[in-house]
């Protein structure tokens, strides 16, 4: 009877042991270049009297990958079971495949619970890199269901879609001549190229050179579209000027994507001390580039 009682006792500990449990994921293993992955640290099962004593080393992270941002550890009790859980925010500012390598906590009885490594790649500014990503499996062919009536109803929301554009377009053009006959233009598509060229001699060789350089580039070209379209492009995220340029500031969709590129690019440079691969001459060259594109879908501007 005490063998078997002793028996008994070995096998709930070591099914205890079993059950603990420390796990990384993350939600996607892809990312376009600046963009965020959310990563969730994770030890489960911990039966009542074990507490954690080392969390996770984070700092790991650093020398690969960025933490924009980290939450408090959570932890959650049900039925003497203790699950503590800490979700990060992490980008990448270099392209590459980066591996997460193991991470361990440890625990008030000296046992030590381990992750497994995960590999995240970070894809370059190129958005056909992301060709393929998310792939779509056992699609079903539906037939065609529109009706006569479903048709007519498409035909009116289009119309009455198209009429909202023309509206809200021709409301933006009247608020540019506002501004052009309230407000006195600092500079004209002339300038702005002007001192691009001249941007385009220098030879930033650090990251706060180039972090410099950057901001006039960044700058100059924000200042146009302010003065050339009346969008706030001096306040606006890198994000929120993407949605602001859409095919009526920037008809050419290459050039307009070539131009979003360029500001996740200036992110990087501004807040990540991100030194590109590229030389100034070329980077300034996009920028005349997208400059001429925006005056002629703006054949107003000067």
């Amino acid at each position: 009877m005490k063998q078997l009682i002793v028996t008994m006792v070995a096998v709930v500990i070591a099914f205890t042991v079993r059950a603990q449990q420390a796990s990384i994921t993350a939600d996607r293993n892809k990312i376009l270049f600046g963009e965020q992955v959310t990563l969730q640290l994770k030890v489960a099962n911990l039966p009542a009297g074990i507490t954690l004593t080392k969390w996770f080393d984070t700092t790991q992270l650093n020398q690969q990958l960025v933490i924009a941002n980290k939450s408090i550890i959570d932890t959650i009790v049900i039925n003497d079971i203790t699950t503590y859980q800490q979700t990060l925010q992490i980008t990448g500012f270099d392209s590459g495949v980066f591996t997460i390598p193991p991470m361990d906590v440890a625990t008030n009885t000296g046992n030590r619970i381990s992750t497994a490594a995960i590999n995240i790649e970070v894809l370059s500014p190129n958005i056909t890199g992301m060709q393929g990503l998310r792939t779509m499996k056992d699609i079903a062919e539906a037939p065609p269901t529109l009706s006569a009536f479903s048709w007519r109803s498409v035909i009116v929301w289009v119309v009455l879609v198209t009429l909202l554009s023309i509206l809200f377009w021709r409301l933006m053009l009247r608020k540019r001549k506002q501004l052009t006959t309230t407000v006195a233009t600092p500079y004209g598509k002339k300038s702005i190229v002007e001192a691009l060229m001249q941007l385009a001699k220098e030879q930033p060789n650090s990251a706060a050179t180039w972090h410099v350089w950057m901001h006039q580039a960044d700058r100059l070209v924000r200042t146009y579209l302010l003065d050339t379209t009346g969008i706030p492009a001096l306040q606006c995220t890198a994000d929120e000027l993407m949605i602001w340029t859409n095919e009526f500031i920037i008809a050419d969709e290459a050039i307009r994507t070539q131009y979003h590129q360029l500001l996740r690019l200036s992110n990087a440079v501004l807040y990540a001390q991100h030194q590109p691969n590229a030389t100034a001459a070329s980077i300034a060259a996009q920028y005349i580039k997208i400059v001429y594109a925006i005056k002629q879908s703006n054949p107003h501007a000067v």
